[in-house]
């Protein structure tokens, strides 16, 4: 101090000068103090911690409402009301006065104990007043910030005698003990704060609190109630008081301390490096309000202090006082059904909701915090501010003491004998990282860390309940049947299966437990036995899980269910091959039947599963077990069991008798027959020894009851049949006698087959044939009389004779046959390619040739050298060729079959036009080197011709030398070659028509017929040429008259590529080969099926062209021995072809078909058109006109030959080429790019049913097949395609996205047709305006994104499938079958897309998927999407039908799998609750989902948002603090959180929910919420749904003006609830609900203190009297304290006694000491109101009788006035 002197004293010398910083003023710091500090309940936790600090026990508050003061002028502004006042039982020594009167200084801080160490907190209550008064011992401070000394001290006696008289806040003084006697005494025991509410805006704040904040501010206080004691040391009751009667507890909260001890009792389970400073508390926390009764929370509290030395923690030290410390409370019980409390953060107090862990337990520390105690001071990985570090230590404290407290817990629960109860408080202390806030997520992983070091997990084994990770096993599937029935059997067998429960899951996806799984059980079982006594149900559900792994060895588990009851074990091959008995059936429910007695070898599989009844099958047909499907190897030896098993020994004529009263009824051997012929009805060799033929019992005449059953090793006949008379008994008779057994007909059990015949002449002659005269008596007695052979004899006169027939008339025939057409030049054609001939020319020559002498033969060759058809190719006939020209009607190629003409007949149409066919035929193989021939069937124009010869043959080279006008007219000198043919047909002229006998129609004209023909050919030259070997080259051409020039009139020409003729060649020498190894042997070896495909364009002479892919086959797919025979006897080469026109230089129809009319081939096109999208070519059998194929006229097409090599070829050569065509015709197409124009082209080749000849139709439906079998990917799927697409210029060639799929065996392609399917107006969507073509679009986009093959094309494709299906198999349940096991049936339908085929496609594609595949894929899908598929899904289907689809997507946006009862709400006030999302379903899906829960009446689909669930909905939703107040609120929608829109929506809700429930009830946990909107003068208010009752509805008022003007002057607030919402919600006051209305009047009368005029309150008691009949008696008490009754003397005051009386006042009679006599004698006297009768009578109050002998008057003087007039004094008794 000296030297600070002396320095001052230097500096003075120098010239210096000290001076004092500036300092803020009182009010500015009090100001910034303001502003820190909310005004909000922390105001009240202030003043908690004052108490705590001064080491109280008490605390009460009370809120006084305002009343009138008398005090004097200077000290009324600390006595004026409102305010609150706040006791507790502590005194203030001197520290505490230094503190309370200081500002930003604390002296507290270096007090271990003490919460407040920034002295700030207390001033927080200027907040509310500007005058705080403080009464503590003898001592009164008055605060005064506005002086400049701002703190008065006083003492108690001085002050208090002489100020205090308001007579209200005097008795709320003396509540908490402040009497007259204290006073006088001047030491009050405790300290008491009085804070007089600021009713003016002040320098200081303008802050004013109403009542109604102020009744807020409390209400938030009292909601944190029940935690604020805690982790209080000294604090444990804390008492509130009903302002309206402070006699009254409006709550009470009170701390009782059960346990109280360091570390931990012995029996507890045993910790490493746990603390030694730790604290186990265990306390009961008892609320008590004046609504509800009291309810009793208990808490476990646990406390863990550091070790750490101060040394150690320099870094983060905070102050020598302060030692890391934290502390867990866990809320593990209440006395009510309510949510545990957790999750709150705690510096000795509740810090505010927003701060808060997620964590099921509260947490409690030194923490450092803001400086207005909202927030801590959370570290960031940067800061190395030592509060920041401190906190991260405390932190670091939390998982280590939430081992501690989960570790007790455990203990208590296993000393207590683990309840449920008691593990769900374990289970339930684990926190959830999902709800837990992102900060403390990284402390929770520390938590889990540490709780894996306990026995955390709780097993139901009686000897060790709770076990470690390391032994725990966890629970095995989500099903809860088989998880109940494993989990039983593991803890017979001690598992310490773990019970799943509380927050448990959370930690299990961390502790890497052994997973309990299938290969698990399979070990467990193998050792093990399995009880006897376990149930059916028990076994099977082990069974089915260890199904689930199909990899797993079962071998020797017993598990196996049999129809007799028995179980089985599985069993491996090697240990009964040698016992084939011992095998295990899986059986269908009518195989089952076929089997009695066979019990033990039978699986039982009602009670499966479908997914374990097919791993069963999976396993029998892996034969990895005994278990077996049923094979045709197995049925024999099963059968004779089974009838050795119900039958006597076998007799001596082989017959079985039944045992009476068996199971071997007509019923069982239709269902073994049924049985039988569902595999091959054909092949019965198996069976014959075998007794399963039905004899009848000798008393009956039909096989209904049958007695013995027979073998097939004996001949049996039906009686009769369809279409065959019955047996006459002499015939039977005769049958018997040769051991033929008779069938009695009709029988349902038998069909015919090889050993049971049907009863023709055939079969009977038959059965004879060893004994001639049998076979002769049943040809007497059927009237038969031919002969069956001649006897021999030596000498006979027996000749041949028979018919014959000329030539011309034989060729005539044939000409009847064949009418006339181009087809005879197409035989030409096919001449010229069999013989390698590479092209061909067709001439018309018209001229007239010379007939000289020399040139011709004779005058009888004359009328031939006119105008003539000739043709030549560059081919030359061998001698076998002229040999076979000449064979009529057999052909010379008729030994070759693999050549295209070989029948004869179609070179002999030559004869339409011609008498004297002829042809020139030179080239080193030709005879001679060349020959001419002629044909002359009249023998009348060639020399040489004769009847056994018809015509003339001669050497070339001597034609041209002695006849060469002969050979001119061949136009061998026009048309020169080496080598070659050619053919001439002169045309008849007029006389030869006359004579000829070959004509078959009458005035004919050769020219006009040969210019048809040549016509005919033009037109098909093309065509011609597609599937020829050789001939690449055909012309048309003529000669006209008086010329030699040759004019062209029409050339076509095939191109082939290199590559393209290379494989043709190939496919040429193929066939060579396959020639030759036919026409080698006698049984021709078929060959596998070869295939060769290349591109021909056809050139013509206008450059047009056309380029044809084209698919060559020879060979055939499957050769079976029946396929043999026919090869072997039609002796005919299996090639086949298939020709698409790719490219034209035509137009191209609209349809994008070519113009070209599909035909058959048979290497030359045939007359007939096909219907299909390609040519067929093929070495068919034709018939004998060669223009179609060959069509059996026999009934049974199957026994004739050529019909099954047609059939053959059709559908094991064609069908395959078809398919590779089509593939190659998409190959060509696609190449590129995709574009609509492609895929409607490939569509419109995609072939229909548009044929009604049953070959193609066979070819059609083989086509269909082979696409299945070859798994060829032809069908297109695109989401961009419609059936209804209309081209335009640009949309036709736009891009599209285009699979291409195959169809599996589970048929798993849909035509598509949803464009037809989504029609109509409950399509259309009023939201997006989308047509349904575009609803229908979006649809398909779906299905096809989520996998689908929905197939493109019009809808008459997937019509053609199934009606060629049907064609095919007949009346077969064709759209059933999908097997293509059999050769004679299997189906091609496909379905249309469907409802039903959307979901079980969904089903199985979700189901097969892993769940985190599933996930990532369904959450991906928009809800349009989902919306569009539910409305498809749900017009069509039941909900059961869509169960498990991933399809419903809650508000969140995530996807879940539709359950048959739904965890989500439907409802369309999602919005309602914000941050609920989660548990609605999407808005989008509501309306289609609430629609279809209407119609189908199932209201259980979905959770019901009732107002109970709404409740617990909102509390998780909306700010409670703010709006769960139970208090009116104002309502500022900039502040309060939530706008009038969202009002308007609950309204809307609560109308909706009376509309479907007129007795709706408002639970109570929605009482407290401020949801009625209210206008209170001009400002808008929220009030709470549980005070309803203080909101009018205004307009039920206006039929009484005069309360309405009443009930605007009492400034009750009027309901802002829009009309059409608030229909009989019965929660506002109403004029016609008077029980409302009156408690409206209770609340507001007394809070706004207006005084009501003498007629005012006559109309409230009027409108009380007319409803009086519906108030209780506790209203009627009630309404005695309104201050609404009218004594005689005119005042209005409540009923203070018991004792009324009303009558009528005489104007006259004296008042005078009158009101003091009476409430003296405990009455009241009221001025009657005639319009109260019926109220006075309900209050048992006296009314006079008015007459005029006694009026009212005399009643009362004579009753009550007179008898007590002594009590009045003298001045008023002489009144009276």
């Amino acid at each position: 101090m000296a030297s600070m002197t002396r320095m001052d004293d230097q500096e003075t010398k120098l010239g210096g000068k000290w001076v004092t910083m500036d300092q803020p003023p009182l009010l500015k710091l009090l100001q910034n103090i303001l502003r820190e500090y909310p005004k909000d309940a922390q105001i009240f936790h202030e003043l908690v911690q004052n108490a705590e600090d001064a080491e109280a026990t008490v605390m009460k508050i009370l809120f006084i409402p305002e009343t009138s003061t008398s005090s004097p002028p200077e000290f009324e502004k600390y006595f004026q009301s409102p305010g609150v006042c706040v006791y507790n039982d502590a005194l203030f020594n001197e520290v505490d006065w230094t503190n309370i009167r200081s500002v930003c200084i604390s002296h507290k801080e270096t007090e271990e104990n003490k919460i407040g160490k920034y002295g700030q907190g207390f001033k927080s209550i200027f907040h509310l007043t500007d005058h705080p008064l403080i009464v503590s011992g003898g001592r009164v401070l008055l605060i005064d910030p506005f002086r400049h000394h701002s703190c008065g001290y006083f003492e108690l006696k001085n002050l208090f005698s002489t100020i205090l008289t308001s007579t209200h806040i005097k008795s709320c003084f003396e509540l908490f003990g402040l009497t007259e006697e204290t006073i006088q005494n001047n030491f009050y025991d405790g300290t008491l704060f009085w804070f007089p509410f600021r009713k003016l805006e002040s320098e200081l704040s303008k802050n004013i609190f109403s009542e109604s904040k102020i009744e807020y501010l409390l209400n938030n206080f009292a909601d944190d109630a029940s935690i604020v004691l805690l982790f209080l040391n000294n604090l444990h009751k804390i008492q509130m008081y009903n302002h309206k009667d402070p006699t009254k507890l409006y709550f009470q909260v009170e701390r009782t301390q059960i346990l109280s001890q360091t570390n931990f009792p012995e029996n507890t389970i045993p910790l490493e490096n746990t603390s030694d400073e730790c604290l186990i508390r265990e306390i009961d926390i008892k609320l008590t309000t004046a609504e509800t009764p009291s309810q009793t929370n208990k808490w476990l509290i646990v406390n863990q202090t550091d070790r750490t030395s101060n040394n150690q923690r320099d870094e983060f030290d905070i102050g020598p006082h302060c030692k890391p410390n934290i502390t867990l409370a866990y809320h593990y019980t209440s006395s009510e059904d309510k949510p545990m409390i957790g999750g709150r953060i705690f510096n000795y107090l509740p810090l505010p909701e927003t701060c808060i862990t997620g964590f099921p337990v509260c947490v409690q520390g030194p923490f450092a915090i803001s400086q207005n105690r909202r927030e801590l001071k959370l570290p960031d990985k940067r800061s190395t501010d030592r509060f920041v570090l401190w906190n991260e230590k405390l932190f670091q404290l939390i998982p280590s003491t939430y081992k501690l407290l989960v570790n007790y817990l455990i203990s208590t629960s296993d000393r207590n004998g683990n309840s449920e109860q008691l593990v769900s408080t374990v289970y339930n202390c684990i926190p959830d990282i999902d709800k837990v806030e992102t900060f403390w997520k990284p402390y929770t992983e520390s938590v889990y860390e540490e709780l894996l070091t306990l026995p955390i997990f709780f097993t139901e084994l009686t000897d060790n309940h709770w076990v470690t990770k390391e032994v725990a096993l966890n629970s095995p599937t989500n099903n809860a049947v088989v998880k109940t029935r494993v989990t039983t059997y593991l803890l017979d067998h001690k598992q310490p299966v773990i019970k799943i429960g509380g927050n448990i899951p959370s930690i299990l996806d961390r502790s890497e437990i052994t997973m309990i799984t299938p290969a698990f059980m399979v070990t467990l079982l193998k050792n093990a036995v399995l009880p006897e006594a376990y149930a059916e149900e028990m076994r099977i559900c082990l069974l089915e899980y260890i199904l689930q792994d199909p990899i797993l060895d079962i071998d020797g588990i017993e598990l196996i269910p049999v129809e007799n009851g028995d179980y089985v074990c599985f069993r491996r091959p090697y240990e009964y091959d040698k016992e084939p008995e011992e095998k295990l059936l899986i059986l269908s429910a009518d195989q089952r039947r076929v089997f009695p007695g066979l019990e033990h070898r039978i699986v039982k599989t009602d009670g499966l599963s479908k997914p374990a009844y097919q791993s069963l099958k999976e396993i029998a047909a892996s034969e990895k077990y005994q278990l077996c499907c049923l094979h045709l190897d197995d049925l024999p030896m099963l059968l004779q069991s089974v009838v050795k098993q119900y039958c006597y020994p076998i007799d001596t004529d082989g017959a079985a008798e039944i045992i009476e009263g068996s199971p071997l009824t007509i019923d069982w051997i239709t269902q073994v027959w049924k049985l039988i012929n569902s595999f091959d009805p054909n092949d019965l060799e198996p069976f014959e020894d075998i007794h399963l033929i039905p004899r009848k019992k000798t008393s009956v005449n039909n096989l209904q009851t049958i007695a013995h059953l027979l073998t097939m090793k004996k001949t049996y006949l039906f009686s009769s049949y369809e279409g065959c008379p019955n047996i006459a008994s002499n015939i039977q008779t005769i049958l018997e006698s040769v051991g033929v057994e008779v069938i009695p007909y009709p029988c349902d059990v038998l069909q015919p087959c090889r050993h049971l015949l049907i009863p023709t002449f055939d079969s009977l002659i038959q059965l004879c044939k060893n004994d001639k005269d049998l076979q002769y008596r049943i040809q007497r007695i059927l009237g038969f009389k031919r002969t069956l052979d001649l006897p021999n004899s030596e000498v006979t006169s027996a000749t041949s004779f028979g018919q014959k027939e000329d030539l011309t008339t034989r060729i005539k025939g044939i000409l009847r046959d064949h009418p006339i057409d181009h087809s005879f030049l197409n035989e030409l054609l096919q001449n010229a390619d069999d013989a390698g001939a590479t092209e061909v020319h067709f001439v018309y020559d018209k001229r007239q040739h010379s007939k000289s002498n020399d040139g011709i033969f004779d005058e009888r060759w004359e009328p031939l050298l006119g105008p003539a058809l000739c043709v030549f190719n560059n081919a030359c006939f061998t001698e076998t060729d002229i040999k076979g020209i000449q064979e009529l009607g057999i052909g010379g190629k008729c030994g070759d079959k693999s050549k295209a003409g070989q029948f004869g007949f179609g070179f002999n149409a030559v004869y339409h036009i011609t008498d004297v066919p002829s042809f020139i035929t030179k080239g080193t193989d030709s005879p001679g080197g060349g020959v001419f021939c002629a044909f002359d069937p009249h023998c009348k124009y060639a020399p040489y011709a004769h009847y056994d010869q018809p015509g003339m043959r001669m050497n070339l080279d001597e034609l041209i030398d002695k006849y060469s006008s002969v050979y001119r007219s061949h136009i061998g000198d026009v048309l020169t070659s080496d080598t070659g043919t050619w053919f001439r047909f002169p045309l008849r002229n007029h006389s030869m028509m006359t004579s000829s006998e070959l004509l078959i129609t009458e005035n004919s004209d050769p020219e006009t017929e040969t210019l048809q023909l040549i016509e005919c050919m033009k037109e098909n030259i093309v065509d011609s040429l597609i599937f020829l070997m050789n001939v690449n080259c055909i012309k048309i051409s003529q000669i006209n008259e008086n010329t030699d020039n040759l004019e062209l009139i029409k050339k076509a020409e095939v191109d082939l590529t290199k590559s393209d003729a290379n494989t043709r060649t190939r496919f040429q020498d193929s066939v060579g080969r396959n020639v030759q190894l036919l026409n080698s042997s006698s049984t021709y070896q078929c060959s596998e099926l070869e295939e060769y495909r290349y591109q021909m364009t056809i050139n013509e002479e206008n450059q047009h062209y056309k380029t044809y892919l084209i698919v060559q086959a020879i060979g055939l797919q499957n050769i079976d021995q029946t396929t043999r025979d026919v090869v072997n006897d039609i002796k005919r080469l299996p090639v086949g072809g298939v020709a698409v026109l790719a490219e034209s230089s035509e137009n191209i129809t609209d349809d994008k078909r070519p113009k070209t009319k599909y035909r058959v081939f048979s290497t030359l096109p045939l007359p007939s058109t096909t219907g299909l999208t390609v040519h067929i070519n093929g070495h068919f059998e034709l018939d004998s006109s060669r223009k179609q194929l060959f069509e059996s006229s026999h009934s049974k097409k199957e026994n004739d030959n050529r019909y099954q090599w047609n059939t053959i070829l059709l559908k094991q050569n064609v069908s395959h080429a078809y398919v590779s065509c089509i593939e190659e015709f998409k190959s060509l197409l696609f190449h590129e790019d995709n574009t609509f124009n492609q895929l409607e082209t490939f569509l419109a080749h995609f072939p229909l049913d548009n044929t009604q000849h049953r070959y193609w139709q066979a070819l059609l439906f083989y086509f269909y097949q082979s696409i299945k079998t070859r798994r060829a990917s032809l069908f297109p799927v695109s989401p961009e395609y419609t059936s209804l697409f209309v081209q335009d210029t640009q949309g036709s060639s736009k891009h599209i996205n285009i699979k291409w799929v195959y169809e599996g065996e589970s048929h798993d392609v849909f035509f598509d047709d949803l464009d037809s399917q989504i029609t109509g107006s409950d399509w259309r969507d009023s939201a997006t305006n989308d047509t349904v073509q575009e609803k229908a679009g979006k649809l398909r986009r779906f299905f096809v994104n989520m996998g689908m093959k929905l197939l493109c094309g019009s809808k008459d494709l997937g019509k053609s499938f199934s009606k060629t299906c049907e064609n095919h198999n007949g009346r077969k349940r064709h759209n059933v079958y999908s097997s293509l096991s059999t050769s004679d049936f299997a189906c091609v339908c496909k379905e249309n897309v469907s409802p039903k085929s959307v979901s079980v496609f969904m089903k199985k594609k979700f189901n097969t998927l892993f769940s985190i595949e599933r996930e990532t894929e369904v959450n991906v899908i928009p809800v349009d999407d989902l919306e569009l598929c539910l409305d498809y899904l749900l017009k069509a289907l039941n909900w059961k039908d869509i169960v498990g689809l991933p399809l419903l997507m809650t508000g969140d946006g995530l996807i879940h799998p539709i359950q048959l009862r739904n965890e989500f709400f439907l409802s369309e006030f999602e919005d309602l609750l914000t941050g609920m999302e989660g548990c609605f379903v999407h808005r989008s899906l509501v309306q289609s989902l609430t629609k279809y829960t209407k119609e189908c009446k199932s209201s259980d689909l979905f959770k019901k948002l009732d107002l109970k669930n709404f409740a617990t909905l909102l509390d998780r939703s909306q700010d409670k603090v703010r709006l769960k107040s139970g208090s009116i609120i104002d309502w500022n929608q900039k502040k309060t959180p939530v706008t009038e829109k969202w009002i308007d929506e609950f309204w809307i809700l609560l109308k909706s929910l009376q509309d479907n429930d007129n007795d709706l009830i408002i639970p109570q946990s929605l009482h407290n919420w401020c949801l009625i909107p209210a206008l209170f003068g001009t400002q808008n208010i929220l009030v709470p749904i549980g005070k309803g009752h203080c909101v009018v509805d205004g307009r039920t008022f206006k039929g009484d003006k005069r309360f309405a003007m009443i009930i605007e002057k009492l400034k009750i607030p009027k309901s802002l609830i829009k009309r059409d919402l608030k229909r009989n919600l019965s929660l506002l006051a109403t004029y016609s609900d008077a029980n409302k209305t009156f408690d409206c009047l209770t609340y507001w009368i007394p809070k706004h203190r207006i005084e009501l005029t003498c007629h005012e309150c006559a109309v409230i008691l009027g409108y009380f009297s007319q409803n009086i009949d519906n108030f209780s008696q506790d209203r009627l008490r009630d309404m005695r304290k309104f201050c609404i009754f009218e004594n005689i003397d005119g005042r209005i005051e409540p009923l203070v006694y018991s004792n009324i009386v009303a009558t009528t006042v005489d104007s006259r009679m004296p008042i005078s000491g009158l009101q003091n006599l009476l409430n003296s004698m405990n009455m009241i006297v009221l001025k009657y109101n005639p319009n109260c009768d019926r109220l006075y009578k309900a209050m048992n109050c006296w009314v006079p009788s008015d007459n005029a002998m006694v009026p009212p008057i005399v009643h009362l003087y004579a009753t009550w006035i007179l008898p007590n007039i002594h009590l009045l004094n003298t001045s008023d008794r002489m009144v009276h």
